[in-house]
């Protein structure tokens, strides 16, 4: 089992910003060792903060970054940052057809605000 370990379970962007993926490092149970995502793949979910079966984002590829490290990012697209709101997020990490989903306590918060101007 993994544990997430994040600066923060929140993600603040502006509405249609694409440029920073949205990181995450994961560590083994004792929080000093990274989690080794070798051979795994993943993929990101997004739904409504309210609402989780409006899903904004169903699946998409995650990039590992680090696998020995335990990194890995989601890389947004357009679709994805296109509507103000907060919204509820997952990672999902599969290997061997045996998988886990992060934050495992709470869910991820993304916030999208209105740029100025």
């Amino acid at each position: 089992m993994s544990q997430f370990n994040s600066m923060d379970s929140n993600f603040y962007t502006k509405k249609d910003s694409t440029e920073l993926p949205l990181k995450v490092k994961l560590h083994d149970n004792d929080c000093s060792t990274a989690f080794d995502l070798t051979g795994y793949t993943g993929k990101f979910y997004m739904s409504d903060e309210d609402d989780y079966t409006d899903v904004k984002v169903d699946g998409s590829a995650v990039t590992v970054t680090s696998a020995e490290d335990g990194e890995a990012q989601y890389n947004w697209v357009a679709a994805d940052v296109d509507t103000i709101g907060r919204y509820r997020y997952e990672f999902e990490f599969t290997k061997a057809g045996k998988s886990f989903r992060i934050p495992v306590y709470s869910p991820g918060i993304v916030v999208i605000t209105e740029k100025i101007g």
